[in-house]
């Protein structure tokens, strides 16, 4: 749906769900950062969903040592596992 809007819109909607999941894992709310990724990938497609869980995880894993949100960055990459399979990489 939000993939065929113009790229203005797509942008304010990604920054949204973008703020919607940094305060989610400030609220220590694993399941609603999970809840946000999926809506996303459902939502704006696989290419926008990626962008949003690189950008997230890296922004978590640089700037907070908190343990408690990195729980909820592997929580989220699980889920993702879980929904979308593991890579495999071959030698």
């Amino acid at each position: 749906m939000e993939a065929n809007l113009p790229i203005l819109d797509r942008d304010a909607y990604l920054g949204y769900q973008a703020t919607e999941l940094l305060t989610t894992t400030r609220r220590r709310d694993s399941h609603h950062a999970v809840q946000v990724i999926r809506h996303v990938f459902a939502e704006a497609g696989t290419a926008a969903g990626m962008w949003l869980a690189n950008w997230y995880f890296d922004t978590v894993t640089r700037m907070s040592d908190d343990p408690a949100m990195h729980a909820i960055v592997d929580d989220c990459i699980r889920e993702l596992e879980q929904t979308y399979g593991r890579p495999r990489y071959e030698p």
